[in-house]
């Protein structure tokens, strides 16, 4: 009988035949073209003293012929059939330690963006939080510094259509910040507005430059731009829609704008290659989520992520790679698809306290690249429990065809999970771990963040609470309230233990408030105390204390096909890999290995099955 990865590749391996992928190589248009700076603007002298902005609170309309109409019944259906319980968790695969709240900053004063579609960078001495409504710089000890709306700066930098979806990314290599954003949701007054910072100081002159958002001269806008970096380029994805259309039914294709960062940084004219018209089989590949660099060394090439969003259930993702600097003419892109071993799917809308909360579709939301490995987030329906939860996804190695990606679901305990963001927290000989923050909530639980913290071979910790909400959030007209559209997140590069995350919770006045908060790394990347998802009973390590050579004897329930078993020192450092797809059957089994080699100490070994952890237990060498 096959096993499970086995049938996956085989259906890979088919439905690359049935789609003759072999003759069918993603096809795309590039074109270069060269724009001057439109401006160069002093944020600290921007003069926003009331901070005024005006929101629409209508509920978006629904055509009865959209495809927004189509999602909109497909999360109706899923709704009806979910009931009260919650069925599974994340539980089974808990075994890392918690990350630690540090301190947080409330962003008061501020009005709201409908979504908020919060977002961070950092470096050493300035966050440079953004969000729909506002563009805010504090030092890392909490004092506000600067804060204007996005529409401010919008104007000061000669922008007059109003401005969203803001992006920014701190450039490790460089030294200087990028803040992108989009004004017009029109054809006739559709831009893509890049400012990159002259020096490390946010608060002090930027380099602004307009691209159109219409490049086709049709009617059409730009929407939902993702950003990223190489050592030479910055990226910028877009999706391109209609006009008078939302995201769901006009959509058209996404492009990628590849710049030139450094002409940006100097204020020179921008040297940029357009990627449109991305096909493949003939389909446009639709919201392409570039991958970050996982620490502060970047890389030349770029990797770029999308998956089938709308979907119910799929188990796809398209992977492409690009290789080239801006204006290069040999510039090249390359397609390929991924299995995972569990589904995903469009999740149903979160509960509150009072109506529910939009979850959109299940898109890639964020990803970061560490050499061949890729791990990356996004929304889906927890298919056990029928609720909205989180995937998390890993991908050993990119540039194995046959590789199959290990997606784990997360769910809360009692409440709903959404929006996710992920970052890297290892260094030097450590596992790949990471942070996983997201938003929360539930009918007894008012929106607000969470976090958890996962380690390779260990699995996820438990889920804990970085901000409370203080109410329920009823802005727009109607029982549906936003919730998203993405969370910021970012690594110290000089402290790669700190993460600082940017997202919202429910005010009193029933308004989304952002938050943004520094998160730690546990000291210790192991249990503090033995793991135990099988018959504590039945585990027996002998000899104890052991010198030569180390049995460890344990009773399965079921048999196990892909079991990794890792060892990690005291301090949570990977060790070793003892065994990689160790086999065993139901009931008693041995394990056993040569300890000689190993220093004298205490170690704890893993025993992990695809992301869920079967136990640890914490050997004595001697």
């Amino acid at each position: 009988m096959l096993s499970k990865y086995l049938f996956r590749i085989l259906s890979l391996f088919l439905f690359l035949i049935g789609t003759n992928v072999g003759n069918a190589q993603v096809t795309y248009n590039t074109s270069q073209l060269k724009i001057e700076k439109k401006n160069t603007i002093n944020f600290s002298s921007i003069d926003d003293k009331y901070l005024a902005e005006s929101v629409n609170l209508e509920a978006p309309s629904v055509s009865g012929n959209s495809y927004k109409h189509y999602l909109n019944q497909l999360k109706e259906g899923i709704e009806k059939t979910q009931d009260e319980s919650f069925k599974t968790k994340h539980q089974a695969n808990r075994g890392a330690n918690v990350p630690v709240v540090s301190k947080g900053i409330e962003l008061s004063g501020l009005s709201v963006g409908i979504p908020l579609d919060n977002h961070l960078a950092m470096n050493e001495e300035m966050v440079l939080s953004v969000g729909n409504f506002y563009v805010a710089v504090y030092d890392t000890s909490n004092t506000k510094l600067k804060v204007v709306t996005l529409q401010s700066f919008a104007v000061a930098a000669g922008i007059s259509a109003q401005s969203f979806d803001p992006r920014v990314l701190y450039d490790t290599e460089s030294e200087r910040f990028v803040l992108v954003f989009l004004a017009g949701f029109e054809s006739t007054n559709t831009h893509i507005v890049v400012a990159f910072s002259q020096t490390k100081d946010p608060t002090g002159d930027w380099n602004i430059y307009e691209i159109t958002g219409n490049p086709n001269e049709a009617e059409e806008w730009t929407d939902y731009p993702m950003i990223s970096i190489t050592k030479n380029d910055l990226f910028v994805t877009i999706n391109l829609l209609k006009d008078d259309s939302s995201w769901q039914t006009g959509f058209l294709e996404s492009i990628i704008w590849q710049m030139d960062k450094q002409s940006g940084y100097d204020g020179s004219e921008l040297v940029i290659t357009k990627w449109d018209d991305v096909n493949f089989n003939g389909k446009s590949i639709r919201n392409l989520c570039p991958l970050e660099s996982a620490t502060e060394e970047l890389y030349d090439d770029i990797y770029f992520l999308s998956d089938r969003n709308f979907d119910v259930e799929n188990d796809t993702f398209l992977l492409l790679n690009l290789k080239g600097h801006a204006g290069d003419t040999l510039s090249e892109m390359s397609v390929d698809y991924r299995l995972s071993n569990n589904p995903y799917g469009v999740p149903p809308n979160a509960v509150q306290f009072f109506g529910r909360l939009q979850t959109n579709d299940a898109r890639v939301l964020e990803g970061f690249r560490l050499g061949n490995e890729i791990q990356f987030v996004g929304n889906t329906k927890n298919f056990e429990a029928n609720k909205a939860g989180i995937f998390h996804g890993i991908l050993r190695d990119i540039t194995d065809a046959t590789a199959i990606i290990e997606l784990n679901h997360l769910l809360g305990e009692d409440y709903e999970l959404g929006y996710p963001g992920i970052t890297y927290t290892g260094e030097g000989g450590e596992s790949a771990n990471a942070i996983l923050s997201f938003n929360h909530s539930s009918k007894t639980r008012f929106p607000g963040i969470s976090a958890c913290f996962y380690v390779d071979g260990i699995g996820y910790s438990d889920i804990v609470t970085v901000k409370e909400g203080k109410g329920y959030i009823d802005l727009i007209s109607g029982t549906i309230e936003r919730w998203g559209d993405y969370f910021g997140t970012q690594r110290n590069y000089n402290n790669p233990s700190e993460v600082w995350i940017s997202g919202f919770f429910g005010a009193t006045n029933h308004s989304n408030s952002p938050f943004t908060a520094l998160l730690l790394k546990p000291d210790n990347l192991v249990p503090t105390q033995d793991v135990t998802n099988i018959e504590a009973s039945s585990i027996k390590i002998f000899p104890t204390p052991s010198v030569n050579r180390v049995n460890i004897e344990f009773n399965l329930p079921a048999a196990q096909d892909n079991i990794d078993i890792l060892m990690y020192d005291m301090q949570g450092r990977l060790v070793d890999e003892l065994y990689h797809i160790f086999k065993a059957k139901k009931g008693r089994n041995l394990f056993s290995f040569d300890a000689s080699s190993l220093a004298s100490g205490n170690y704890t070994v893993v025993f992990n099955n695809q992301g869920n952890i079967l136990f640890s237990k914490q050997i004595v060498i001697q």
